[in-house]
């Protein structure tokens, strides 16, 4: 929630880059302070400061104000500003486009957003596309940051019926379209995440490379034994730090409770999980590598990394999982940290050692290296790290 403890300084820090402002940590635990002071265009201006939007975006803590801006600009035809904002079916929402909708009632339109009243708006970052829909997430929804899935039409347009006839513009980056060369505010690989932690890049391929790139150049593993690390962590979480066990790729933070209802969980309960309480997921399962027991799994949590402990928002720091991860092979996991150091190590050894010695699902506890099953987890395990390796000579070669 807003006002705990742990999302202050998420907060404090979404105010200070996203529009330049100080705010205090007894404000943002303020519900009186949370109420009069919404932080969604906080949130949104911090988005599109880290993904490098520069001088062109009219960062504000109101929506209306940057709305209200890239109307201009497309009205002017300013090419000089690539921020342009669109009627709502006039064009097709793409990944990094800002979704806006009247809110409270306000009447907010696309025709009367650029004029002297004050009306309540809310936009949403567009963060993937398939057909017949899209999934936007938005800050200050339910007091946290938010995902939702909104309608498209078979022409890829918004369907503009029901609950969805409030949404009355799309702000693009025409500058980002395809065979420009401008900045992509969310394409470019940013997830939105506070100061101090590590942005997450969006789309597998591109976590896989970072693990990559941070097993072989900060840690020194030979390219086939990280492969083989990070092709069990696709098999795990698809690469996602903040999935909990159960959930869907699209919805990591989303699973089961005790009682066996499905519902979105805030970092602090997935962190603060108790069996005996029945809080929290009813699975353990949480981060890259998918840590379960009460030891691996609360050592996560209490992590320090570059001189910070994160706490609960580790869950949005794959940086820091990765740091956990080799802490746990090097301190705990020496044997196994051996085979995957050893310069001839091949990708499939790397990958064998990983599941059965590191991971050890439960389809591999307590059978022979002979069973079918546990043969078969292997060969999937093996496909991955292949996978990783393919990706990762890829990007080294560009």
């Amino acid at each position: 929630m807003e006002t705990s403890p742990a999302a202050s300084p998420i907060l404090r820090e979404y105010y200070r880059t996203g529009v330049g402002r100080d705010v205090t940590a007894q404000e943002m635990r303020s519900a009186a302070y949370q109420a009069s002071h919404p932080w969604s265009a906080v949130f949104v201006s911090y988005v599109m400061r880290r993904a490098g939007a520069g001088t062109t975006f009219r960062y504000s803590a109101a929506h209306q104000t940057y709305v209200r801006a890239a109307r201009e600009n497309r009205l002017r035809a300013d090419t000089a500003n690539p921020f342009w904002a669109y009627r709502a079916i006039e064009v097709q929402p793409a990944v990094g486009d800002l979704v806006c909708a009247a809110r409270q009632n306000s009447g907010a339109t696309y025709d009367n957003i650029g004029d002297n009243q004050r009306r309540a708006t809310h936009c949403d970052v567009v963060v993937e596309v398939r057909p017949g829909r899209i999934r936007v997430i938005g800050g200050n929804v339910g007091q946290t940051v938010g995902e939702k899935w909104l309608r498209t039409r078979p022409d890829g347009r918004l369907d503009p019926s029901g609950t969805q006839s409030r949404i009355f513009a799309v702000v693009q980056c025409r500058n980002r379209r395809p065979g420009s060369a401008g900045p992509h505010p969310v394409s470019a690989g940013l997830l939105p995440v506070p100061a101090g932690l590590h942005a997450v890049p969006a789309g597998l391929q591109a976590r896989v490379q970072r693990v990559m790139e941070l097993l072989v150049r900060r840690y020194g593993f030979p390219v086939n034994g990280a492969a083989g690390i990070a092709g069990n962590l696709i098999a795990e979480s698809s690469v996602l730090p903040n999935r909990i066990e159960g959930s869907r790729e699209a919805t990591p933070m989303r699973a089961r409770d005790f009682t066996g209802r499905v519902r979105d969980f805030t970092p602090d309960e997935i962190r603060d999980r108790d069996f005996r309480r029945r809080t929290g997921p009813r699975s353990p399962g949480i981060g890259l590598a998918q840590w379960t027991s009460p030891q691996r799994r609360s050592g996560l949590f209490r992590h320090v990394f570059n001189g910070r402990r994160p706490g609960s928002a580790i869950l949005f720091d794959l940086d820091a999982q990765v740091d956990y991860l080799v802490h746990e092979l090097r301190r705990d996991y020496r044997s196994v940290n051996a085979v995957l150091t050893a310069p001839g190590v091949t990708t499939n050894q790397a990958s064998d050692v990983v599941v059965l010695r590191f991971e050890r699902p439960a389809a591999v506890l307590d059978k022979p290296l002979s069973d079918p099953g546990v043969q078969a987890v292997l060969r999937h395990r093996r496909t991955h790290a292949a996978e990783a390796l393919r990706i990762h000579r890829s990007t080294s070669t560009r």
